[in-house]
């Protein structure tokens, strides 16, 4: 049995990159998958997203076994923010990034198929 216990979403070094991904975007962490950290995207969370500031959003999803995990990576002032669709508040957070100029309306559609692919969406990029 393993302890399950809260953290903010906050900021990881970059030092978890995942460099070898085609979307070149790092991930701020990489969990097991059956150990997701327990985040909640609360109004607090968003608020350190600006949206002048956001410089990219890339989903992908991440094979769970039986299942995938739709994921989120948001970088703002040179900091990779990953979130997943089990968090508190997700549906606040794709709201929130889909007032990005140009945001990418069709994201969902794009990364869900083929099932237990990575398919890497950029859905918004301002580098």
């Amino acid at each position: 049995m393993t302890a399950s216990f809260p953290i903010p979403a906050i900021p990881l070094p970059p030092t978890f990159g995942r460099s070898a991904r085609a979307s070149g975007l790092p991930i701020a962490a990489v969990r097991s998958a059956r150990h997701h950290i327990e985040m909640t995207i609360t109004p607090a969370v968003l608020a350190q997203l600006t949206l002048a500031d956001v410089r990219a959003v890339v989903f992908y999803k991440r094979d769970e076994i039986t299942t995938d995990l739709l994921c989120c990576d948001v970088e703002v002032a040179g900091h990779v923010w990953s979130f997943h669709e089990e968090a508190a508040g997700w549906p606040d957070l794709i709201a929130h990034l889909s007032a990005l100029p140009g945001f990418r309306a069709d994201w969902y559609e794009a990364v869900v198929s083929p099932p237990f692919a990575t398919s890497d969406t950029i859905a918004f990029d301002r580098r």
